[in-house]
């Protein structure tokens, strides 16, 4: 077993890739556990909030802007990781940095995480895109985009998939969000978002899509 505080731990939790959760965006300090509900400080929650903004940062990043150590944050990281405020992007550490490991991968390696992506999509938890067979890849691709590439092959036509995976997103209580980040819960509201990223989807290269593996 690696020592928690090796020079190899402390880099592996410095690279962690973090993203911030859409439902996290209330503002509160207090996290009910089973242990009772728990706090947080308000400059480290502010500071998450602000961090995590624009993207996905690293644990590092964010211990940086703290001005502490990478695991002496991880009582805090446990907990917003439990309440859904912030998440990790498996997705993100591959594009940043898993590329020789990717290179060598198997088609069947491959297989099973677009799956793992797909599954991570179907809960509304930022898959962030999947992985290309063929360039061994990642392709950036929102969760509802990762959803509808997945019946593609089904010969549907245009209106038929769009329902279709509107009604998976309704029966899962998911919550997609428009470009302005409003929540949009009812199913006309669903399938207008769907239709609408079907077509920018196709507008941005369905074929090349295609030929990369993806579907």
């Amino acid at each position: 077993m690696v020592p928690p505080n090796s020079s190899d731990t402390q880099v592996e939790l410095a690279s962690l890739p973090l993203i911030l959760r859409q439902d996290s965006l209330k503002a509160r300090q207090g996290f009910p556990t089973s242990m009772g509900t728990m706090a947080i400080n308000a400059a480290i929650l502010q500071t998450v909030d602000r961090v995590l903004a624009d993207g996905p940062r690293s644990l590092g990043e964010l211990a940086q802007e703290l001005g502490k150590a990478p695991r002496d944050l991880l009582p805090q990281l446990a907990l917003l990781l439990d309440q859904n405020r912030v998440g990790t992007d498996p997705f993100a550490a591959l594009a940043a940095g898993s590329q020789p490991g990717l290179k060598a991968a198997e088609p069947a390696e491959i297989t099973a995480f677009n799956q793992k992506l797909v599954e991570l999509a179907s809960r509304g938890k930022g898959a962030g895109g999947l992985l290309a067979p063929d360039l061994r890849l990642p392709i950036p691709l929102g969760d509802a985009q990762i959803l509808l590439t997945q019946v593609e092959g089904l010969g549907l036509k245009d209106a038929d998939r769009v329902q279709m995976v509107a009604m998976g997103i309704l029966r899962a209580g998911l919550t997609l969000h428009d470009q302005k980040g409003q929540a949009v819960r009812n199913k006309q509201g669903i399938s207008d978002l769907l239709a609408q990223l079907w077509q920018e989807l196709q507008g941005a290269g369905m074929e090349d899509l295609r030929r990369l593996g993806l579907f």
